[in-house]
């Protein structure tokens, strides 16, 4: 079985399609891109809903659903601003994630200086003091 779905699926692509289709559909007047653009974020939104840190994005889909209501009322701003907040929580999600990584690379550095550090000073220990020959 290809191993390239679940990251189809459940990453990225999902949020990025979805927020193109949220903008085509309150661009256009269609609330039916609208509501494609909510099915797409489903399983995106699922996926955060396993972290405990963004239980609460299983909420998103709601907003262009809201969108979706807005402009089937001829409510053009109320759609905007559900769409713009759907794109920034997204980006937000996006930094957090990407800060996290960055962090984690920067511990894992740490972690690798200090187990070298650590090994040199047991060298230390047990064979004494480091040569100039070795």
């Amino acid at each position: 079985m290809p191993q390239w779905w679940p990251a189809l699926v459940f990453g990225w692509p999902g949020p990025i399609l979805a927020m193109m289709l949220s903008v085509i559909g309150v661009v256009r007047a269609k609330v039916s891109w609208l509501v494609a653009g909510a099915v797409v974020l489903l399983p995106f939104c699922f996926y955060l809903l396993l972290t405990p840190r963004f239980r609460w994005a299983v909420l998103l889909p709601f907003l262009p659903l809201l969108a979706a209501r807005a402009t089937a009322r001829g409510a053009t701003r109320i759609a905007w601003v559900a769409v713009l907040l759907l794109v920034g929580v997204l980006v937000a999600i996006a930094g957090l994630i990407l800060s996290g990584e960055r962090q984690h690379r920067a511990s894992a550095a740490v972690d690798v200086g200090t187990s070298r550090h650590a090994i040199a000073v047991a060298k230390t220990a047990t064979q004494g003091p480091l040569t100039s020959s070795e």
